[in-house]
Parts: C-alpha cells; sequence; structure tokens
C-alpha cells in the first residue's frame, strides 16, 4: 500500500489530538479533584459511585431518626425524673401525714402540698414533644387525661384517659429492616398496676380529712406508684441505649461510605502529576517528531 502525504498527515493530526484529549482529561482531574467527572471517564466506576451515594444519602436518613429518637427518649426520662420526684415527695409527706403527733391543721396543710403534686402529674401526664402528647400512643394529638373537678373549690376529684384509648407504638427506622418504638403508653405509666392519680386524690383527701391510718394505708400504693415509675424509666433507657449503639454504628458505616466514595471518585493527586508530566513529554515529541516527518514531505511536494 502506497503511503501518502495525506495520510502521513492524517495518522499525524489524529496522534496528535489523542494526545491533547489525554493531556486535557489529566488537567481536568487535576483541576476539579475527581477521577469521575463525567459518566463516560468509567462506567462502572460511575455506577458504584452512584450506589455508594445512595447508601449515604439512606445512612444520613437513618441518622436524622435516629437523633429524633434520642431527643423524644431524652424527653420522656426527663419528664419521667420529674414525675418521680413528685411521687417521692408524696411518699415523704405521707409517712409525715401518717404519724399521731399531727394535727387537723398540720394534716390540711400538707393536702395542700398533695394537691399541687397531683396538679403537676396531670401536666407531666399531658407533656408534649414538639408539638405532640408523649403519652397518648399513637393519638399524639388527642389529649391523653383529662380532669374532672369540683364545682367549688376547683380541685381534681378524678382523672379519666382519651376513649380512644393510649396504646400505639410510635416507630423509627434506625437501621436498615430495624424499627424502634420510642413511646411508652400513659397506661403503663400511670394506671399499669396502681392509678396514680387516685393514689394521689386519695392521699390528698385522708389528709384533709384527719384520716393518719388512711393515709398509713396509701404507702404501700404511692411505692408501687413508684416502681410503675422506675420500670418505665428502666424501658426508656433500655432504648436509649440502643439508639446511642445505632448512631454509632451509623457514624462507622458513613464514614465507611465516604471512604470507599473518594477511593472511586477522587483522583490520586500524585499519580496524575506524574501522569501530566509524561504526557507533557509524549504531546512535545509529537510535535517535534511531526515537524522533522511533515516539513520534508512538503518541501518534496513543492518540488
Amino acid at each position: 500500500m502506497r503511503i501518502t502525504n495525506n495520510m502521513i498527515s492524517r495518522i499525524f493530526l489524529l496522534n496528535l489530538e489523542k494526545s491533547a484529549t489525554r493531556l486535557l482529561q489529566i488537567q481536568e482531574k487535576l483541576s476539579t479533584g475527581r477521577r469521575l467527572n463525567r459518566p463516560s471517564d468509567d462506567p462502572i466506576g460511575t455506577t458504584k459511585a452512584l450506589h455508594l451515594r445512595l447508601l449515604e444519602k439512606q445512612n444520613e436518613q437513618y441518622q436524622r431518626n435516629v437523633e429524633d429518637a434520642s431527643s423524644w427518649l431524652n424527653f420522656n426520662d426527663a419528664v419521667l425524673n420529674n414525675l418521680q420526684t413528685g411521687i417521692t415527695r408524696a411518699k415523704g409527706i405521707a409517712i409525715q401525714g401518717s404519724d399521731s403527733t399531727l394535727n387537723d391543721q398540720d394534716r390540711k396543710a400538707l393536702a395542700q402540698e398533695v394537691n399541687q403534686i397531683l396538679e403537676t402529674v396531670l401536666s407531666i401526664s399531658n407533656s408534649k414533644f414538639k408539638g405532640k402528647f408523649i403519652f397518648g400512643g399513637t393519638e399524639t394529638t388527642t389529649q391523653p387525661y383529662m380532669a374532672t373537678r369540683d364545682a367549688v373549690t376547683g380541685e381534681i376529684t378524678a382523672i379519666t384517659s382519651n376513649p380512644v384509648g393510649l396504646d400505639g407504638e410510635i416507630l423509627r427506622e434506625i437501621e436498615p429492616g430495624v424499627t424502634l418504638s420510642i413511646n411508652i403508653s400513659g397506661n403503663d405509666v400511670f394506671t399499669k398496676d396502681v392509678d396514680v392519680f387516685q393514689t394521689l386524690i386519695d392521699l390528698r383527701d385522708a389528709l384533709n380529712g384527719n384520716d393518719p391510718d388512711q393515709v398509713n394505708d396509701l404507702l404501700d400504693e404511692l411505692e408501687t406508684s413508684a416502681n410503675q415509675v422506675i420500670t418505665a424509666q428502666s424501658e426508656i433507657g433500655a432504648k436509649a441505649n440502643r439508639v446511642e449503639g445505632a448512631l454509632s454504628w451509623l457514624q462507622d458505616e458513613n464514614l465507611n461510605l465516604v471512604k470507599l466514595l473518594s477511593e472511586t471518585e477522587d483522583a490520586d493527586m500524585i499519580k496524575e502529576i506524574g501522569d501530566l508530566q509524561q504526557q507533557q513529554m509524549i504531546y512535545q515529541s509529537t510535535l517535534a517528531l511531526g515537524g522533522r516527518i511533515l516539513l520534508p514531505s512538503l518541501i518534496d511536494f513543492i518540488r
């Protein structure tokens, strides 16, 4: 086959274009710091990077779920601590009120303090977190507990729960395929073994009635009320520990995903600098070689 000047020129220009394109690609990697700047750079690597980014987004959502669960559980724990404080104080008042040396006025004064504890416990039972009732089960927009009051004194005479019920779990997906209930029913806290509200009402009324024996009889119910709350706190604590473990795992997984994504997408700067120097030499050599080949051919053509 006869090699013509046009063929030589075309081959030279094609090789020069390839060298320039390669040089441009390396310069782009160095300027962006990325190995993958478009899908055509590495279709398989691009697919892997897209999958890793999807996993990263999912991981971020799980972390948000876990952080929300942790906030909810911490709020529950703080509320239960306040409830336990109130019941503990009520126990102390009952012990004091059962003392036979106290008179009617002394017990009435204690009854007023118990009444305030009762009001506080009612307020606690209707606690909200981010605008949602925490003890109402899935009925988070309906007040869990309602008070009936004496028309004259305004004191609470009875407390009833939402007739729809206080059941249902509020769930958060904290890991792939793993959900956790972040709430605790008001039934478990206030009425499981003993009715905390009624116990406080009975204690107040017994003190107002100057009945130390009845006050003494309520000590067992107050103890059960306290244990009821402790059980709820233990459940919340166990869930909080699980959430903390999930967050630690998700953070480790996120670091792993970031590392894999970097290995897939990011350019090896040291390697690319070496490739740039090598490609610049190739480009310059191609230009020089082309000048030596094409110039004589052009002179021969003129002759």
